[in-house]
């Protein structure tokens, strides 16, 4: 059987993308887990520019902008405060908040993933 040459797929299989999307939705998914923790770590450190995908981008800095006017994000607060900024309507940013939420549901590795981010910024 004759060998085929992958090293062209090899190239691809190994180049990073220029962002990871499942680290931006990581730290959605943390914000909305615990609010508090996620900004104590987090704030000042990371920004919303850091963000690729828009929703990510501004789901995040919606949740900073909720934060430091002293309520604690959940997916309701959060989609509501993002109604007019993307095409999307409530019940829409609800479910795709929920999406991130059911996949992310944690805050365990919050240093990690901001590292993923800003090694890709």
């Amino acid at each position: 059987m004759a060998k085929t040459n992958t090293r062209g797929a090899d190239k691809v299989l190994h180049q990073a993308e220029p962002f990871s999307l499942q680290a931006e939705r990581a730290i959605i998914g943390a914000a909305l887990e615990d609010a508090e923790l996620t900004h104590s770590q987090l704030a000042g450190s990371l920004l919303p520019d850091h963000f690729h995908d828009p929703f990510c981008k501004l789901a995040y800095s919606r949740f900073l902008d909720l934060v430091e006017v002293g309520n604690s994000p959940d997916i309701v607060l959060l989609a509501a405060s993002m109604e007019g900024y993307v095409s999307l309507s409530s019940e829409q940013i609800q479910e795709e908040l929920g999406v991130i939420y059911d996949t992310f549901p944690s805050s365990s590795n919050l240093s990690g993933w901001m590292g993923i981010i800003h090694d890709r910024y």
